[in-house]
């Protein structure tokens, strides 16, 4: 496995797993 084909891929996981958090965040906070 490249290092930095998966450091890439880790990135782009991490990147979107907080905007899915920050979309929840702002959800919950509209809703309040």
């Amino acid at each position: 496995m490249n290092y930095v084909a998966t450091h890439v891929t880790t990135e782009a996981l991490t990147l979107k797993v907080h905007v899915l958090l920050d979309v929840a965040y702002a959800v919950t906070i509209v809703q309040m």
